[in-house]
């Protein structure tokens, strides 16, 4: 096998090892050998029989192995670019054929517990505030991109909110406590 090809190899009909470069030998008539030959610098490894293939103990030498689990999205990056928006599924690429990443979101409704947010009113009354943020993400590509962990920005940018929610009523109190 060249440096840019693997092989599949079937014995009896049965998935048994993926090879990577080099020099192999099978004996055959005593068992029915096939072998696959394919090209690695297809960064994404698609078969038919992935499921089998990927449970092999060469596999995760060879392949990063992604599952995109159901009500998720996989954001896909190829040597740092982006290439696409994986479905739920299973999905494999060659290791050395470039450096691949899926970055796994869920798409579900979630929710945010923002606590304990606590300001001093102009008449020194303490104010705590709460909050639970609702949010679902629905555009994965720019969610992934903008921030290296969504949901830390967001819980920050409610805290943020609160507080100059907070100062506004502060305000507000003080300007009307004062006959303004």
């Amino acid at each position: 096998l060249k440096d840019y090809q693997r092989a599949l190899v079937w014995i009896d009909g049965r998935f048994a090892r993926i090879l990577g470069a080099g020099l192999y030998a099978y004996w055959t008539g005593v068992r029915e050998v096939r072998v696959e030959v394919v090209d690695s610098r297809d960064v994404r490894f698609e078969h038919k029989d992935l499921k089998s293939i990927v449970r092999a103990a060469e596999a995760a030498r060879l392949l990063d192995i992604c599952k995109v689990e159901r009500d998720h999205v996989g954001v896909l990056f190829i040597d740092g670019r982006y290439v696409a928006q994986l479905e739920p599924g299973l999905y494999a690429y060659w290791k050395d054929a470039a450096d691949s990443r899926v970055v796994e979101l869920d798409l579900r409704e979630s929710q945010i517990d923002v606590s304990g947010q606590e300001i001093m009113t102009l008449d020194k009354v303490t104010l705590r505030m709460n909050a639970i943020v609702t949010y679902a993400i629905k555009d994965a590509r720019r969610a992934v991109s903008a921030s290296s962990d969504v949901r830390q920005s967001l819980y920050r940018e409610v805290q943020l909110a609160l507080r100059a929610g907070a100062r506004q009523f502060s305000d507000r109190q003080g300007r009307c406590g004062s006959g303004t």
